[in-house]
């Protein structure tokens, strides 16, 4: 266990060669880690990576706060058994690079058959501008809980080359959420000020939704709350009011 480690500022005129952070390690856990408006002069990079060898690792009351050039900010190669809880993901600001910003990323598209068993648990995303996914899921059997996604213009958590991922208690204010691929279920959702959830038949690199479950959505100030677009879906139980609050 590591705990109390900090990052502040830094020096924008630094090539930095590979990340700021790289944890290969097995039961790694990181508790009260913070990395705030840090600066470098390598214009596309990811500061924190966590490889594919550190099985087990955890990343507990943690504050990502501030990027300003383009990459990934916590960037998990296959997140076997990873959990990551009340965290803070904070001010990631639009870069020109349509792609490549995500605040996290599970994994990456050859791993999206592979069973990852990885929880995001009590974190919150606010301001996460720089990439459409705000979270991006690229492996499969994960689970995304009692989060809040807010102030994060179009960006959103994505569920792009994924299969069987839990998605539950979660808020979200002015974005939402974009489903692909199969046999995911989601629940007990909060959608305001313009929030949905798009159940996706994308062309391309992309998985048609198909048996997905979508049950318990409450929706205020919200025009389409969900969209199903897919294909052997259910969508149960979708109801105007303000049932789960940021609070919660």
């Amino acid at each position: 266990t590591l705990s109390n480690i900090y990052f502040t500022d830094g020096d924008k005129n630094f090539k930095i060669p590979s990340f700021f952070v790289e944890i290969a390690a097995e039961n790694l856990k990181l508790i009260n880690f913070s990395m705030t408006n840090v600066r470098c002069g390598t214009p596309d990079t990811d500061y924190i990576c966590v490889k594919t060898s550190a099985k087990n690792f955890q990343l507990f009351n943690s504050s990502l706060n501030g990027k300003f050039n383009n990459g990934v900010f916590l960037r998990f190669d296959f997140p076997l058994n990873c959990y990551v809880k009340c965290c803070a993901f904070q001010n990631f600001n639009k870069l020109s690079t349509p792609n490549g910003g995500e605040m996290i990323r599970l994994a990456t598209s050859q791993y999206e058959k592979n069973d990852a068993n990885c929880v995001i648990d009590q974190c919150y995303f606010n301001k996460c501008l720089g990439d459409p996914e705000v979270v991006s899921v690229k492996c499969s059997s994960n689970t995304i809980k009692n989060c809040i996604f807010e102030n994060n213009d179009s960006s959103k958590l994505v569920l792009r080359l994924a299969h069987k991922i839990n998605v539950s208690n979660c808020y979200f204010s002015g974005s939402g959420m974009r489903v692909y691929g199969t046999n995911h279920n989601i629940e007990n959702i909060q959608l305001v000020n313009d929030a949905n959830i798009l159940l996706d038949n994308k062309s391309g690199n992309y998985v048609v939704a198909q048996n997905v479950k979508v049950n318990n959505v409450y929706y205020d100030n919200v025009k389409t709350p969900v969209t199903n677009n897919g294909k052997n879906c259910t969508v149960n139980n979708v109801v105007k009011g303000l049932k789960i609050t940021k609070t919660d």
